[in-house]
């Protein structure tokens, strides 16, 4: 969905619709996720690993700016699309290939599969999803990706419409990434 970005323009609604398709998509692929994959194959050192993972952000939050300086003047803006979802479909689907089988069920069919899951106890899909404390949950979620989520991609953009040229806007991506780190 990020490398459609590079498709939209010069129409308004095509800025729209692809900024709309991004935002749906990028929750399949944010630190919820990823956390499932570590919790479910680790158990010794879980909190290692776990601070590992979620350190990617901070990393990324750190370079990414300068990476996008490079590639701007590399392959201009479409191109710069382009290459930041090819190089994040590789760093994402290579450990996902990995992370998300099922642990000690590799021979097992699929029916055998589904088999297994449907004996584990539990709420089912249905009840958690129309349960109160998912509403909340996921109203959460909502506040702070729509105020802490959009806050860090826009810094840039803002420090330049102030008057800052790219390069110094990028700084402080240098300090937002280490503190991404720390935090997690």
């Amino acid at each position: 969905s990020y490398g459609l970005f590079a498709l939209a323009g010069p129409a308004l609604w095509t800025w729209y619709a692809v900024s709309a398709l991004f935002a749906v998509c990028s929750y399949f692929v944010g630190p919820i996720v990823w956390t499932m994959a570590v919790v479910r194959h680790f158990n010794a050192n879980r909190g290692l690993a776990l601070a590992l993972s979620l350190s990617g952000s901070g990393i990324m939050a750190s370079v990414m700016p300068n990476i996008v300086l490079a590639l701007l003047g590399l392959v201009e803006l479409r191109g710069t699309f382009l290459v930041l979802a090819l190089g994040s479909s590789l760093m994402m689907f290579i450990p996902a290939f990995f992370l998300f089988r099922e642990p000690g069920q590799a021979g097992q069919s699929d029916a055998s599969r589904k088999a297994t899951a449907a004996g584990l106890p539990g709420p089912s899909v249905r009840q958690v999803l129309s349960g109160t404390r998912f509403r909340r949950l996921a109203m959460g979620l909502l506040v702070i990706s729509a105020t802490a989520g959009m806050f860090a991609p826009h810094l840039q953009p803002m420090l330049i419409d102030n008057g800052l040229p790219p390069v110094h806007a990028a700084t402080p991506a240098l300090v937002i990434g280490p503190a991404i780190i720390a935090r997690r």
